[in-house]
């Protein structure tokens, strides 16, 4: 989508006498109109014969000769940028758009719905053919305008232009709707409530200005500057934001539409941002003012929350792109919370001014690469091109070939036929190349990627013309055949446009995205040879291309690794688990295996199915020759006699690694021995001496337990906990890789690096760039790995990287290999894991977060190029644990289904300048129980609350917990992201400042609040109920809050003002709660029980300071105070939530 601010509007005042002649496409329709209209009709098509170009605007070509193909009448409107009146533009535009791509829509039928000639089209047939917006219009009040051309077979027809559209598009929206074959049109909810309707003359054949005004409950249509319908209901008003919906129904569909612009006067919410840009080459930022790697922009720089920026990052001659990386004004990273995908990304309330950073890299030749041309040195300088048509007009400026022919003439620039002898028979082939319009005429360009002849007068080609179509065409025998078509529009921005030749097939690929396919009928592409070749077949449109790259394409076989054990699949990895280090592979390519038995269990060998001669020899093997598919190889598993488990000494002071470590005076003396033993059985026990002291030292060791016999890590002796200190030389201190079973406790472990600040002070870390762990586990290709538990441990003074959320404390994550955008090798994850009884102190950034899963990623825009799956880990639990002063976040989990969050006792989180963070917290996380703990202190009011119901957290409860003194409040709860809502029940809040609920990026739908306490001695800012902004979200839905005590003195606001407050109001379902102080009911509640004093014993008198490491629990009798007194008005008054719900 083309989305961009502008500052002039140029009038038409004409518009209504615009008709459509059916004249070719590049004609001009009204001729001196200014902008994009009058710059696409100045290109004249021109087709190639026997190396010449002939004018199609001279008559000796047909549309279909020029490699352009016969537009609907529809399509041949020549469209215009000026079709607005200023009187109608508002004063800021959110949203405008080109149609120059289909980037910006969400199309449900591409065979009706196209971007054709610059325009969104709809022609053909069906009960709904639509392009919705993947923008949402961040506005209540606005102005929606565009030019709608009707072809000529618009004859049984209803157009619908929708507004305010729900998620999915389909359902609620507001819409005007002309139904062409009554000549009527309507003002209407789609499905629901019809406001209006009139009688219109019928549209003929032509081209018009529609503009559709939306201001409160009235809604106002105009064609060609007159009004047509207009429309008053409540419920318009009531509508949320939403998106644009364009759709046609009926069988004889043929209209299109162009220059849409969405303009409001309503002031933007919230604050301007700033968009600060930065290159980083080779891993090092570029000295500022230079660029080393590549160049970075963007079509704006300033914005508020929810606006789009569109990015550009330019490789420079021996470089290639690599990735973004993007930061908060704060400079903490953004964590994937604002994912930057195709180039794009909205801003954020929540990050405020970003700095966002292209990462280039020294270019490194793929190995099947077979040609590459950046264009960084003269044009043929080592006669890599075979054929030049016009050298005059093909030039290297800025390291970039630009590419023109004159009148009458193509131009082309052909690689060495040479440069495919590198083909063995079989092989495929890979082109591809930037490519963009170097100017504002828009011509036709062509991609050879085969021909015969010196000059490729006979060829197959990648088409692209003016009008919006990209077309494989074969011209041969003097025939120029039109062979697939789509809809593509070259612009001005680069696009990476790639063509694979493969076992009869040419794939289109653009940006990525796979376009169309052409099948060879003919056999061997009609016997012309492998080639490639860049034209221009327009004179005065220039083209520029760059990064043309020719790679091999192998042969490839599918690999499969199935674990055996007794002549069976084992498909739950019982035995043991194997992987390869590729999906694929082509014959003759060798591949590594690798392999982890479980406790008990040994790998026999490999066999490769069907392919008794296959050898592996160690972990290798060649891929062998054959008329197959898939190689499917076995790791077979079987039985292994264990030795008897042992119990094994570690003394620091007296032990000795030389010794046999089996028996106290026997005791090895370091962790590194564990090590270099060798592998450790089910039912091992490694004890650590207690007041002793390993220093720089990881701990690490091979081997895993089994259900009935974990392996015990802990300690002996009296004293102090044996401490295990990294110093900041090791990043984990313990490490835990493909194992299970294994018990931790009774450690202390610190790692204090000394190359940064030691004394955790609030906010004075400075460490951004070194990550530290106490506790690593991860696993890999390993199935499901069970029954790890650490327990009883001191983790303190850990200064790790402040930056980076996965560090500090207790961490789980499971690894995956993505090949080709997918998941590959052994589904993992964990299954009862606990961590309970550990005291966390002076840990940065974070005290305990499991488990970050490449096998789990509920939504693509969570984590970009991770494939959409959900595979989570279960039974875990994190209970009776102790955390002070926590860098960023205390506990988070993740990935996990029906994790257990219980009796913990967490403060001072976000003692660090981190940016935003919360005490306790579940992220895309399912069936959560988060209960019975106390959060306080918590930092900061960038979050800062005490709990948090996070993205994609579906059917959380948090019920049982007592938040007090939070900076940033009690709960907040995320919308960003599809979940249905949490459970919020049964709490207790005391003296959270700032707010006490918060809803950011809108409201999670299915949010149940009941039967809370929420008391404060003192008003807060943001009120009882925040919601900070919808703009990046998905929509604001219903929340229900009944049965809650509200205390507060007299002044208290109950909704905090913010941009999205009238929307909270009209979704908060408030009933039957309780108003208790000075603060007034809010008129929604119709049910309110409003009162000076609820009758509770002593409110506000539990603990503000907890002097134990055990949580306030109802069962301490520390929260007593909120007790009911005999004879309160509040016993007995609850409603059931039935009643609520009603």
């Amino acid at each position: 989508m083309d989305m961009r601010y502008t500052g002039r509007r140029v009038c038409c005042a004409l518009l209504s006498a615009v008709l459509i002649t059916g004249g070719l496409p590049g004609g001009t329709g009204a001729a001196g109109f200014p902008g994009r209209m009058t710059a696409r009709a100045a290109v004249v098509t021109e087709s190639l014969k026997d190396g010449k170009a002939t004018s199609s605007e001279a008559g000796k070509a047909t549309p279909s000769e020029a490699g352009e193909a016969t537009p609907s009448e529809a399509e041949k409107a020549t469209p215009s940028t000026a079709m607005r009146a200023e009187a109608m533009t508002l004063s800021r535009i959110l949203m405008e758009e080109t149609f120059d791509n289909g980037d910006g829509w969400n199309v449900n039928n591409t065979a009706v719905v196209t971007f054709t000639g610059g325009q969104g089209v709809i022609k053909g047939g069906g009960p709904n053919n639509r392009m919705g917006s993947k923008m949402k219009i961040p506005a209540n009040d606005f102005l929606l305008e565009a030019d709608l051309m009707i072809g000529g077979g618009n004859t049984n027809c209803n157009a619908k232009f929708g507004f305010k559209a729900a998620e999915g598009y389909d359902g609620d929206r507001l819409q005007l709707r002309f139904d062409f074959p009554r000549n009527l049109v309507y003002l209407e909810k789609n499905g629901g409530t019809e406001y209006n309707s009139v009688h219109f003359p019928a549209l003929s054949q032509g081209e018009y200005q529609l503009a559709i005004k939306v201001s409160g409950g009235k809604i106002t249509a105009y064609l060609d500057g007159e009004e047509i319908i207009t429309a008053e209901n409540d419920e318009i008003a009531e509508m949320e934001q939403g998106y644009i919906v364009i759709a046609g129904q009926y069988p004889a569909q043929d209209f299109a539409v162009d220059n849409l612009v969405v303009s409001t006067d309503e002031a933007p919410q919230g604050e301007e941002y700033t968009v600060t840009l930065k290159t980083v080459t080779d891993g090092v930022d570029d000295p500022a003012g230079t660029t080393l790697g590549g160049t970075l922009t963007a079509d704006r720089q300033t914005g508020y929350s929810g606006d789009t920026i569109t990015l550009q990052a330019k490789a420079k001659h021996g470089y290639v792109f690599d990735h973004y990386a993007s930061w908060g004004q704060d400079g903490t990273p953004t964590d994937g919370l604002m994912p930057i995908i195709n180039h794009k990304f909205q801003l954020n309330e929540k990050f405020g001014n970003v700095t966002v950073a292209a990462y280039f890299k020294t270019r490194e030749p793929g190995k099947d690469e077979i040609f590459f041309d950046d264009f960084g040195a003269a044009l043929n300088e080592d006669g890599q091109y075979g054929f030049i048509k016009d050298a005059d007009r093909a030039k290297i400026t800025d390291k970039e070939l630009i590419l023109d022919a004159q009148a009458g003439e193509a131009n082309c620039v052909l690689v060495d036929p040479g440069v495919f002898d590198q083909l063995a028979k079989g092989d495929g082939y890979r082109i591809s190349v930037d490519v963009r319009r170097a100017g504002a005429n828009n011509g036709t360009l062509q991609i050879a990627f085969a021909g015969n002849g010196k000059a490729f007068d006979e060829r197959y080609v990648l088409a692209v013309n003016s009008q919006g179509s990209a077309m494989f065409r074969r011209f041969q025998d003097g025939k120029n055949d039109e062979l697939k078509k789509c809809a593509f529009q070259l612009t001005s921005a680069f696009s990476h446009v790639e063509i694979e030749v493969n076992n009869g097939k040419a794939v289109l690929l653009i940006d990525g995205t796979e376009k169309m396919v052409l099948e060879d009928n003919s056999g061997e592409w009609s016997g012309m040879a492998p080639g490639a070749g860049l034209f221009n077949m327009s004179a005065g449109a220039p083209v520029i291309f760059d990064n043309l790259m020719i790679e091999r394409i192998l042969q490839k076989k599918d690999v499969e690794v199935v674990s055996i054990y007794q002549g069976e699949v084992d498909s739950a990895y019982k035995t043991g688990a194997a992987s390869a280090n590729v999906s694929e592979a082509s014959e003759g390519e060798q591949i590594t295996l690798s392999s982890v038995a479980k406790a008990g269990y040994r790998l026999k060998e490999y066999q490769a199915e069907g392919a008794p001669d296959v050898v592996v020899i160690g972990d290798t093997l060649t891929v062998p020759a054959g008329d197959y598919q898939t190689l499917r190889i076995m790791a077979v598993f079987e039985e292994d006699t264990l030795r008897n488990p042992q119990t094994f000494y570690i003394d620091s002071e007296t032990g000795d690694d030389t010794a046999a470590g089996t028996s106290e005076a026997e005791a090895w003396k370091t962790l590194g021995k564990m090590k270099q033993y060798g592998t450790f059985v089910p039912g091992d026990q490694v004890l650590l001496k207690r007041d002793s002291v390993f220093r720089e030292q990881q701990l690490v060791f091979n081997g895993m337990g089994s259900e009935a016999a974990p392996i015990i890590i802990g300690a002996y002796g009296e004293g102090e906990l044996p401490r295990l200190d990294g110093g900041g030389a090791v990043e984990n201190v313990i490490s835990l890789f493909n194992q299970e079973y294994i018990t931790i406790s009774d450690l202390e472990i610190t790692n204090l690096s000394a190359g940064y600040q030691t004394d955790f002070g609030l906010n004075n870390s400075n460490n951004r760039s070194k990550a530290l762990r106490a506790v690593n586990v991860s696993i890999k290709d390993f199935g499901t790995a069970s029954g790890i538990s650490i327990t009883d441990c001191y983790i303190h003074d850990i200064n790790g990287n402040i930056n980076l959320k996965w560090n500090g404390g207790i961490f789980f994550d499971v690894q995956a290999d993505i090949r080709g955008g997918k998941l590959t090798g052994v589904p993992s994850r964990y299954d009862d894991v606990l961590i309970a009884g550990c005291t966390f102190e002076r840990v940065d950034r974070s005290g305990i977060k499991l488990v970050s899963s490449s096998w789990c990623n509920q939504w693509e825009k969570n984590s970009p190029g991770v494939p959409v799956n959900w595979y989570p880990s279960t039974n875990v639990v994190v209970r009776n644990n102790y955390m002070e002063k926590i860098g960023g976040d205390g506990i988070t989990v993740r990935d996990t289904d029906g994790a257990l969050i219980e009796h913990n006792l967490v403060r001072d989180c976000r003692y660090q300048n981190t940016g935003y963070n919360v005490g306790i917290w579940p992220f895309e996380a399912a069936n959560t129980v988060i209960q019975y703990n106390e959060a306080y202190d918590t930092h900061s009011v960038q979050d800062g609350q005490g709990l948090d119901c996070d993205h994609a957290s579906s059917n959380s409860v948090m019920q049982y917990n007592y938040s007090h003194n939070n900076e940033g409040g009690f709960m907040l709860i995320m919308g960003g992201y599809p979940h249905t809502g949490a459970t919020i029940r049964y709490n207790i809040s005391q003296n959270d400042r700032d707010k006490a609920f918060e809803f950011a990026q809108g409201c999670p739908n299915g949010t149940m609040i009941y039967q809370n306490t929420i008391y404060s001695d003192r008003t807060i800012p943001k009120g009882v109920f925040y919601l900070s902004n919808t703009g990046a979200g998905l929509g604001v839905n219903e929340i229900y809050a009944f049965n809650n005590v509200f205390q507060y003195p007299e002044g208290q606001v109950f909704y905090g003002e913010s941009g999205d407050t009238a929307k909270l109001k009209d979704h908060l379902k408030l009933y039957n709660n309780a108003y208790i102080g000075g603060m007034e009911a809010p008129a929604g509640d119709s049910k309110a029980i409003k009162a000076d004093a609820a009758g509770m014993k002593a409110p506000g008198t539990a603990p503000e300071i907890n002097q134990t490491q055990q949580p306030v629990t109802g069962s301490s009798g520390k929260l007593d105070g909120y007790q009911l007194t005999e004879g309160s008005m509040l016993i007995d008054a609850g409603v059931t939530m039935e009643e609520a719900l009603m």
